[in-house]
């Protein structure tokens, strides 16, 4: 190799090394902007399942706010719509170690987020009558016309159940006697397609 070679190298080196320093100048600041305001502020997703037809259909785009809550700190309401990440038991995938890694762009995310409605806040006291409806504190839940009835009961704790994303049938309570109360911390999600019970996420998530 000659003395002009290895200068050329060099030259070489440095051009990849100033182009890096550029790329960061340009899109770092850009991309701590779109994870600050993803995180705090709001984002943009997609329905990906049929477990909130007909109010929200496979494809649909909707914006996630999160100024309410996380800023304004507005309670948490019945009929609010929420996005979340669900128990380790629905998904059969452990949390993340770095939580923070799912509002980088493009970075997978696992386990993911469910979309869901909120039926009950802590206190409540769940029913669901088959052929009738859902029942919050002995109170019938006004739901839209087109929102199917469902065809299932609950009353227990041991009826909680589904399957999990792996497939798995599941039941969190196990055979428990006991009235579903929706405990302090938690809510109670359902999807409004309350007959698809393996995509209706029948639970407590925190």
């Amino acid at each position: 190799m000659t003395m002009q070679d290895d200068s050329n190298n060099k030259k070489k080196k440095k051009t990849l090394k100033e182009n890096a320093q550029e790329f960061l100048k340009s899109w770092l600041p850009i991309i701590v902007c779109f994870i600050f305001l993803r995180g705090t502020v709001a984002e943009a997703r997609y329905i990906p399942s049929a477990s909130m037809e007909p109010s929200l259909l496979i494809q649909d785009r909707i914006f996630v706010e999160k100024l309410s809550f996380k800023i304004f700190g507005r309670p948490i309401q019945r009929g609010d719509i929420l996005v979340f990440y669900p128990p380790e038991i629905e998904t059969g995938m452990a949390d993340p170690a770095l939580p923070f890694l799912r509002l980088v762009p493009f970075f997978p995310e696992k386990p993911p987020a469910f979309i869901k409605r909120v039926v009950g806040i802590p206190g409540d006291r769940i029913e669901v009558k088959k052929d009738i409806g859902i029942f919050v504190n002995g109170n019938k839940v006004l739901e839209a016309s087109d929102v199917p009835i469902p065809r299932y009961g609950l009353e227990q704790l041991e009826d909680i159940g589904g399957y999990s994303m792996t497939g798995e049938q599941i039941h969190p309570f196990g055979q428990s006697h006991a009235s579903v109360i929706v405990p302090p911390n938690h809510l109670f999600m359902m999807g409004d397609n309350h007959n698809k019970r393996r995509q209706s996420c029948l639970g407590f998530p925190r």
